[in-house]
């Protein structure tokens, strides 16, 4: 897990997170496992801004995140255009938006595969 600047650090992004993750809203108190796969996510990809020279470890781009939204929001961004740009509240909610379907075509695309194996051990 990266660490943020000395005075805005994992704990910090933890408590102004009230323990639950950015994307899906998963308590991190509801396991240690929850906890130990939570992640610092840079709303705006890290890479990004450094190529911008842009401070990227700072409380406005910081949030706690699982590691499976995480990897699933990669480095999208919303078109700059959006009207998400104008708010942290906003960009988190398109963001959010992204992470689902992401998760939904996931979802669609393995849903054959799930069941049979479900439906196997399941003796039928």
């Amino acid at each position: 897990m990266s660490r943020c600047r000395p005075d805005f650090g994992w704990v910090n992004v933890f408590e102004k997170s009230d323990g639950k993750y950015v994307y899906c809203s998963r308590d991190l108190a509801s396991s240690t496992d929850a906890l130990a796969e939570s992640t610092e996510e840079h709303l705006v990809p890290r890479s990004l801004l450094e190529a911008s020279g842009v401070k990227y470890d700072n409380e406005h781009n910081m949030a706690v995140c699982c590691a499976g939204c995480n990897g699933l929001k990669n480095e999208f961004l919303p078109p700059a255009g959006h009207p998400c740009w104008k708010s942290r509240k906003s960009f988190i909610k398109e963001c959010s938006r992204f992470v689902a379907e992401c998760r939904l075509k996931n979802f669609q695309k393995y849903k054959t595969h799930v069941e049979t194996v479900l439906k196997k051990r399941a003796g039928q």
